[in-house]
């Protein structure tokens, strides 16, 4: 993965910024999004792992943009993890394969 430095200077304004921005980095922010807003699997979560009692406090258009970021970044995870796959020539987990070892995960938990 290559890392990315971005330099900002108010003398230097080459356009406008959406205030939305500056909430987009949420998951750099310890647990304001993994173990916050986003946490599969809690009481509260919906069908695609937020939160429902803090999405309460989020208005509608931060979080359509909060989904989307997370969408972004799974598919940016998923092509990285192909371009890994393809440059080192590592072959592939079938999806059989992942799902019968998550079955035997979730069936041990259950009988432990």
């Amino acid at each position: 993965m290559r890392n990315v430095e971005v330099r900002l200077h108010r003398d230097f304004a080459i356009g406008s910024t959406n205030p939305r921005l500056f909430g987009a980095f949420l998951e750099h922010l310890g647990r304001c999004v993994y173990g916050g807003i986003f946490e599969p699997g809690h009481p509260t979560a919906d069908a695609k792992g937020f939160r429902k009692d803090v999405l309460a406090l989020v208005p509608m258009d931060d979080l359509a943009l909060l989904e989307k970021l997370e969408d972004e970044a799974d598919v940016r995870a998923a092509r990285a993890a192909l371009a890994e796959i393809e440059r080192t020539g590592e072959k592939p987990i079938p999806w059989e394969q992942v799902k019968a070892k998550l079955a035997a995960k979730r069936l041990r938990k259950k009988k432990g």
